[in-house]
C-alpha cells in the first residue's frame, strides 16, 4: 500500500547499498592502488574494501592507515583482507601492500544508513566445494542488519559464483594465471533483521577457498 516506506519499520531502515568500485592488477609488485568510486560516496557513509590477493610464494597484506580490520585470512596462495571505515567524504584511493609480489581483485562498496560493520572473526577455507560463510551472531544483538557473505576462491577454472539462498549477489570480479582464478572474490547481500545469521553455501564447487560473513549495523 505503501512502497516509499519499504525498508522501514518504526523510522529505522535496513542500510543501503550505492555502488562499488573494481580494481584488477595483474603486475608482480608489492604494492597497488584500489580505486574509489567516483562521483557517490558522502560524508556519514560506510567504505567497505574486499580485497583478494594471490601469490605463489603466499601473501599477507598490511592494513590501510585509517581502516578497521575485518578479515584477514591466507589459503594456500591467496589471501582474503576486508576493512572498512566511516567516511569523512573527502577519500582518496588506497594504497594496499602486501610482504610479496601479488596479484589482486579487488572492490570497494559505498553503504549508506549504517553506523559500524563487524565480521565474524573466523573463517571457513576449505577444497573442492561450495564456499559456505559461518554463522555469526551480531555483538550488538537483533537489528535491521544488512548481513554480507563474502569469499575468495583459487586455483580452479574461472567458475562464476551464485548467492546463496535468500541473499542477492552484489558482485564479483576476478584476475586469472594459466586460466585458473587467481583470484575471484565475490559477495552477496540480506536484509534480515535478527541476532545472527548463516548465510549458507555459494552455488559453484572451488578447489580452494575463504569466506567470512559480515553484519553491517543500521544507525
Amino acid at each position: 500500500m505503501f512502497p516509499f516506506l519499504t525498508g522501514f519499520i518504526g523510522g529505522k531502515a535496513f542500510p543501503q547499498f550505492i555502488g562499488q568500485q573494481y580494481t584488477t592488477d595483474v603486475i608482480n609488485n608489492t604494492s597497488k592502488t584500489i580505486v574509489m568510486p567516483a562521483g557517490i560516496i558522502q560524508a556519514g557513509d560506510i567504505i567497505l574494501v574486499i580485497a583478494g590477493a594471490w601469490s605463489s610464494s603466499g601473501v599477507t597484506s598490511n592494513l590501510p592507515a585509517g581502516y578497521t580490520s575485518l578479515t584477514a585470512r591466507l589459503n594456500g596462495a591467496s589471501y582474503l583482507r576486508s576493512f572498512w571505515k566511516t567516511s569523512s567524504g573527502s577519500e582518496s584511493n588506497i594504497t594496499f601492500t602486501a610482504n610479496v609480489a601479488f596479484f589482486l581483485a579487488a572492490s570497494v562498496i559505498v553503504i549508506r544508513g549504517a553506523q559500524s560493520v563487524s565480521a565474524a572473526g573466523s573463517v571457513n577455507s576449505s577444497g573442492n566445494s561450495q564456499p559456505n560463510s559461518p554463522n555469526f551472531a551480531a555483538p550488538y544483538g537483533s537489528d535491521r542488519t544488512l548481513w554480507y557473505a563474502i569469499g575468495q576462491q583459487h586455483g580452479s577454472a574461472e567458475i562464476a559464483q551464485t548467492a546463496p539462498a535468500n541473499y542477492t549477489m552484489r558482485g564479483q570480479v576476478n584476475v586469472t594465471s594459466g586460466g585458473a582464478d587467481a583470484p575471484r572474490i565475490f559477495y552477496a547481500e540480506r536484509e534480515l533483521e535478527a541476532a545472527s545469521e548463516d548465510p549458507g553455501v555459494f552455488g559453484n564447487n572451488s578447489a580452494l577457498w575463504i569466506a567470512d560473513t559480515l553484519a553491517i549495523r543500521p544507525l
